[in-house]
Formats: C-alpha cells, structure tokens, sequence
C-alpha cells in the first residue's frame, strides 16, 4: 500500500505489534468507491477480506422473495467478511456502497499469515463475530415484538449503545441509513417505520435528518422502548 492512509476508524490496528501491523499494511490493496451503488460481489468477498476506512456500506444477501435482506451495516474500523476466512466457506452476502468509500483488501492468505504472526487479529475477528451474533439475536427479538413504537424505539437504543456505549446521556446522533432497508430489517414496511419516526419527532423525542436520527430525550425513548410510554 502506498502513500498514507487514514486508519483513524480502525483502532485494533494499535493493539497489533509492529511486524504485524507494518505487514498488515504493506500487503493490503487500497481500494476507492467512488459513488453510491457501487457492489463487491460474494465471490470476491468469499476470497478477499476487506476493512472499510471511510463512508458506509450495507452488506446485504438476496432472499427467496427477490428482496434483499439486510445482514450488516458497515462503517468505517469494521471488517468484512471474516466468516469466509475463518472457516473457509464462501460468502453469502454481498457489499454495496451507500456512497463515496475507501477501503483495504487483502487476499485471505495474506490475512491469515499476519494472524499468526499475531494472535490479537484472530481476537479482533472474534470479538466482530461475537459482536455480530448479538446483533442478529437482537433483531431476532425485535422481530417478536407486536409493538411497532417499541420496535422502532429499541432498534433505535441498540444503535446508540453500539455507537456510545451503555451509559450514554445527553442529546447523540445516529444514523439508520435507508429507511427502507431499516424497515425491512425490523419486519416493519417504509411507511410504518415512517410514521413512527414522525410520531418520535412529534413527541419531540427525536429529529431527522436524511438518515441520521438527533436523539433529543434519551430517557423518554428508554422508556417507550421498555413499553412504559
């Protein structure tokens, strides 16, 4: 990789020790995207491992009805896909870019040596997977929930305990993409999660923006999240 990169998003490369990070980053291929749109297919992701450095990508997977199902939301410091890598197997989901990205790829034999040069890395990966898993049981549980302002509300509280932790307070923002693809994720239709999100702001619970949630009063969405209001 030539010239400096921007690895601000990817903070675990810190924990790595010199060799593995400086091998890490002489063999990795950068990579622009430079507008919305644009796909890396599951072939390529069933061979290649890559980490987002800037912009936002969904990694997506068609499902039997023609539509697609939405499996990660990808922002810059994330890596993908490391199921093929870790048990050999392809991907079956695909990555399209919501806008403007840059990344870094690296064959999965290029990754593997740096993991066992460094025992962090395969930490890291597992520690995404693990991440991963308790995302998808989330959304599993949201999926029972008859109540659509819950529905909405809790997928809201999880994006801003991924994005600010457990304890956060104050006014946060967050960004839930397309709402159409957020519906889908919550079983919900467009409208419905609309209608929702403009009861929230009615309420003046929250503001939108383009995709990005303002979160005004933080409690008062815990509190319809926990089905209290």
């Amino acid at each position: 990789m030539n010239g400096r990169t921007d690895l601000t998003g990817a903070t675990w490369l810190a924990d790595l020790n010199d060799v593995a990070r400086d091998t890490l980053l002489s063999t990795a291929k950068k990579r622009a995207l430079p507008r919305r749109g644009m796909m890396i297919s599951s072939d390529e992701l069933s061979q290649r491992i890559f980490l987002l450095l800037s912009g936002r990508m969904n990694l997506l997977m068609p499902v039997s009805s023609g539509e697609e199902a939405l499996l990660q939301q990808l922002r810059p410091g994330d890596v993908f896909c490391p199921v093929a890598l870790l048990r050999g197997g392809g991907c079956a989901g695909y990555a399209l870019s919501m806008g403007a990205c840059l990344l870094l790829g690296w064959t999965h034999e290029q990754f593997r040596a740096v993991m066992h040069a460094d025992r962090r890395l395969y930490e890291h990966l597992f520690a995404t997977l693990a991440e991963q898993v308790d995302t998808e049981r989330h959304k599993r549980c949201l999926l029972q929930c008859a109540n659509v302002r819950v529905r909405v509300a809790a997928a809201l509280l999880a994006q801003v305990r991924r994005q600010y932790g457990e304890d956060c307070r104050g006014v946060v923002s967050v960004d839930i993409g397309s709402i159409s693809l957020a519906a889908r994720e919550l079983g919900m239709a467009r409208e419905t999660m609309s209608r929702i999100l403009s009861a929230f702001e009615a309420e003046g619970i929250l503001l939108r923006c383009r995709g990005v949630v303002k979160i005004l009063a933080l409690a008062r969405l815990r509190d319809v999240g926990d089905g209290l209001a």
